[in-house]
C-alpha cells in the first residue's frame, strides 16, 4: 500500500493498493474499489445537462419531465426511457452471426 501526503499532518492524501484507491481531502473522497464499485463522498457536480446523463448504460431521463407537464394516472409518464446503444447492438448483432455461422 502507498499514501502520499503533502506533509504528515495533512488530511488530503492519495491512498493506493492493488485493489483499492482512494483520493481524499478531509470528509471528501473518491474511492474506486475493484469489488465495491466507486464511492463519491460529499457534494457532487455534474457539468452535463441532464440529457446527457445514463443509469446503467441505456436509461436516460425523459426529455418530457423537463416540459412540466404533471404525471397523472390519466398521463403518466415515465421518469426514464431506454436510449439503447445502437451502435453497440449492431456490433453484437454482428458478432452473435459470425458466432453462428462457427456453430455448426
Amino acid at each position: 500500500m502507498k499514501i502520499i501526503k503533502a506533509t504528515a499532518a495533512s488530511s488530503s492524501m492519495i491512498i493506493a493498493k492493488e485493489d483499492y484507491t482512494q483520493i481524499t481531502s478531509g470528509p471528501m473522497s473518491v474511492t474506486a474499489d475493484k469489488e465495491d464499485g466507486i464511492f463519491l463522498n460529499g457534494p457532487v457536480a455534474f457539468t452535463s445537462g441532464v440529457e446527457s446523463i445514463k443509469f446503467a448504460g441505456i436509461f436516460k431521463f425523459n426529455p418530457m419531465i423537463m416540459t412540466g407537464m404533471p404525471s397523472t394516472i390519466m398521463t403518466p409518464i415515465p421518469t426514464l426511457t431506454m436510449d439503447m446503444p445502437v451502435s453497440g447492438l449492431k456490433f453484437a448483432a454482428d458478432f452473435a452471426a459470425i458466432l453462428g455461422g462457427m456453430a455448426v
